[in-house]
């Protein structure tokens, strides 16, 4: 019983109201009317209370990239990021579940060092200077995700 009271002393009552507004407000709600009409966006709505269309991401709090730049670094990419907190030495922020993949590349390519789960298997990312000599030329090995990730980067950037 002691572990549960310390829990509860340690969450954030106000950050929890503010990130489940902000899943609501970050929720892709044209598309689950698209999908399913007004079901689609009840199960939208529920995903959202609950968390399950969102992914988190933990990045030590003593490294070189402030939530401040790791924002802006997603939002130049189209990625939303909200819910961003502390504890525990780690800084943790969470993004939209059909965007971590996207995410997580647009982090690992720039360096920003992610901990614990990820999203998708570690992709071998080029460095810049390699990708500028081959043209953006992907080598055969490659699987098909990491071409559509160099495809879609070449575009947004």
């Amino acid at each position: 019983m002691r572990s549960f009271l310390e829990f509860l002393t340690c969450l954030n009552w106000l950050a929890l109201p503010q990130t489940v507004v902000e899943t609501l407000w970050h929720a892709d709600w044209g598309k689950a009317y698209e999908n399913a009409g007004i079901w689609g966006v009840a199960v939208e709505a529920l995903s959202s209370l609950a968390g399950t269309n969102t992914f988190p991401f933990f990045v030590p709090s003593n490294c070189a990239w402030s939530a401040a730049d790791i924002q802006s670094l997603l939002a130049h990419h189209g990625i939303s990021m909200w819910g961003v907190g502390w504890a525990n030495g780690k800084m943790f922020f969470r993004v939209r579940k059909r965007q971590a993949a996207w995410a997580q590349y647009v982090m690992q390519r720039y360096g920003v060092p992610l901990l614990h789960r990820q999203f998708a298997e570690q992709p071998s990312v080029q460095s810049q200077d390699v990708k500028e000599s081959t043209n953006h030329q992907v080598s055969h090995s490659a699987s098909s995700l990491e071409k559509w990730f160099d495809w879609l980067d070449a575009i947004l950037s």
